[in-house]
């Protein structure tokens, strides 16, 4: 009944009750406050639960910042619950919930709900790539958010966080840390961010680095800075230049005086007809007549 469209109530009969109203004295008997709060958002009309404002329920929010009214999980909360230790590939031990990986990540849904070795097996599941970035991994699922805010200037962090984030199919994450790699954008390493952004597939990070690149062409050029790129890499940047910046053009045409096509013989004419050049004080004589035949 709680969502944004429309709910169709088939009520029998002539009698039309207010199911809204009905349910609003049910959940106030029953002391359910933060349902009553939600039921008045909504009103009844022609037999159709219609929802006020879609965004009261519905709240614009960044996505990529954690809401304090969102409930988050805490993995040092219930230890004696842990039943999965994941270890990292330079021997960090962490241990979470089952449930709680499952639910958050496929990934881990297939490996421990599944038919894998690692399901049934007493032994750590061994992840490859270093403790800190394990320690981060898990720390998001609980929190859905990162321990760093996105301002955090290392690019070394939000790279390594990135490239797992992208192996597990952690959208969310990876939008966290392509937002950290743009505040440490910069014109030292604005290419390798770029090949980097590629590789990865990450479009966002990728679209603000080549608009850094457009907006300081001038730098890159004279630093020579663009000649590590790829062909293709170099076309795409090409491209991306002609649709983002605007330039200023106009065709080319001869100007009123230029020599015109029926002119050429009579210029080669007088060309032949006068080989050496003129060597005299007045103006030369074939100069004079082809200065006349051009404003006849």
């Amino acid at each position: 009944m709680l969502h944004s469209g429309q709910f169709k109530y088939n009520c029998k009969g002539s009698k039309q009750e207010n199911v809204l109203k009905l349910a609003v004295e049910c959940a106030t008997r029953f002391q359910l406050h933060d349902l009553v709060e939600k039921l008045k958002l909504f009103k009844f009309e022609n037999r159709t639960l219609v929802l006020r404002d879609p965004s009261d329920l519905f709240p614009p929010s960044d996505p990529l910042s954690p809401s304090s009214d969102i409930p988050c999980f805490d993995r040092h909360c219930c230890q004696e619950l842990c039943d999965v230790a994941i270890s990292s590939c330079d021997g960090a031990l962490i241990k979470a919930h089952k449930c709680v990986l499952a639910g958050r990540l496929e990934y881990f849904q297939h490996m421990l709900s599944g038919g894998w070795i690692e399901a049934g097996g007493s032994t750590p599941l061994q992840l490859p790539m270093p403790g800190s970035v394990l320690h981060e991994v898990i720390n998001f699922l609980y929190t859905n958010s990162t321990s760093k805010p996105v301002s955090y200037d290392s690019v070394e962090y939000w790279a390594n966080l990135l490239v797992v984030a992208d192996q597990l199919f952690i959208e969310r994450l990876k939008q966290c840390c392509e937002l950290g790699l743009t505040y440490s954008l910069s014109l030292k390493n604005a290419v390798e961010l770029f090949g980097f952004a590629v590789t990865y597939n990450a479009p966002q990070l990728k679209k603000v680095v080549m608009s850094f690149i457009v907006l300081n062409m001038c730098s890159f050029i004279e630093s020579r800075s663009l000649e590590g790129l790829s062909d293709s890499l170099m076309k795409e940047l090409i491209e991306f230049y002609k649709t983002k910046m605007d330039i200023a053009h106009r065709v080319i045409t001869p100007c009123s005086s230029a020599l015109r096509e029926s002119m050429e013989d009579k210029v080669m004419e007088i060309a032949r007809n006068h080989p050496n050049p003129w060597k005299g004080n007045s103006p030369c004589p074939w100069h004079v007549q082809y200065t006349l035949s051009i404003f006849e």
